[in-house]
């Protein structure tokens, strides 16, 4: 098992109520690509690529513009197996991803329209029926801006839930960080 620091865990990352929802989603899905943009210390990735050993096989490629990610990570047989490690701008990276994706996780920037324009690149790769989370859709306004956007789209659904606030946490309000799940529909394979 791969131990990360406590304080590492403890401060800047997913809920593990956030991280066992991913899990879950991948596993009742049956993902086979996933695309996260928020890489931090790879607190979700790993949670993600557990659920791909489970369902036997996939991949996740994981994006951030800073290397957070311990040796001991990166150099596990989990990460080996299934986690791809980018270094880049999340935009950026996705505008010119060559891989259609089941499952996007979007954890990355929150300042300004970033997360609405990575959710614009991002909605380009997703297979049929695919899925975009959201991390913090509560507490970050411009995560919140970009899930209003999504609302009046027609091809898309979506729920925002609430996730716990921990003392430990430094959110801004002390508002939950909320997550959201935004499924896209209309579009069947055949």
């Amino acid at each position: 098992m791969i131990k990360i620091p406590r304080q590492e865990a403890l401060n800047n990352r997913s809920e593990p109520e956030v991280v066992w929802l991913l899990y879950t989603l991948i596993r009742l899905t049956r993902a086979k690509t996933i695309f996260e943009s928020g890489t931090y210390t790879a607190f979700a990735t790993l949670g993600m690529a557990r659920a791909l050993k489970h369902n036997g096989s996939g991949k996740i490629y994981t994006v951030d513009i800073e290397d957070y990610v311990s040796d001991e990570v990166k150099n596990s047989k989990l990460a080996k197996d299934f986690i791809e490690f980018i270094r880049g701008n999340g935009v950026k990276v996705a505008e010119n991803f060559p891989v259609k994706i089941d499952i996007a996780f979007i954890d990355s920037c929150h300042e300004g329209t970033y997360p609405l324009e990575e959710f614009k690149a991002i909605e380009k790769l997703l297979n049929p029926n695919g899925i975009v989370v959201f991390h913090d859709s509560i507490s970050y306004k411009s995560v919140a801006d970009a899930i209003d956007y999504i609302k009046r789209l027609p091809n898309f659904e979506l729920i925002t839930l609430t996730t716990p606030i921990f003392e430990w946490r430094d959110v801004k309000h002390n508002l939950p960080s909320g997550v959201s799940i935004v499924k896209q529909i209309g579009s069947f394979e055949k």
